[in-house]
């Protein structure tokens, strides 16, 4: 797969649920930090780069490794859309 937006070469992987679907599942190392951009996005920090993605098109968010604080707001945002969150 080419990187796009869902893809960035220092981060784990991410995978698209199906052929159909634009939704992609994200898959965060070593994260630092994450920062709310504008609308329903989010700029996550991991050990080695950054990753900004729109949780309108993410199904599920997996950390891997030692994490930092997580937001309650990126909890309840995740929440409220019913996308899972695995640590």
């Amino acid at each position: 797969m080419e990187i796009n937006e869902f893809q960035h070469p220092n981060l784990g992987w991410t995978c698209k649920s199906n052929n159909l679907s634009e939704k992609a599942s994200l898959w965060i190392t070593y994260l630092e930090s994450f920062k709310k951009e504008k609308g329903s996005k989010w700029t996550m920090n991991y050990k080695g780069g950054s990753v900004t993605a729109d949780q309108d098109k993410v199904d599920c968010v997996m950390i891997y490794g030692n994490s930092g604080n997580l937001l309650v707001e990126l909890l309840d945002a995740l929440g409220s859309k019913k996308i899972p969150l695995e640590l």
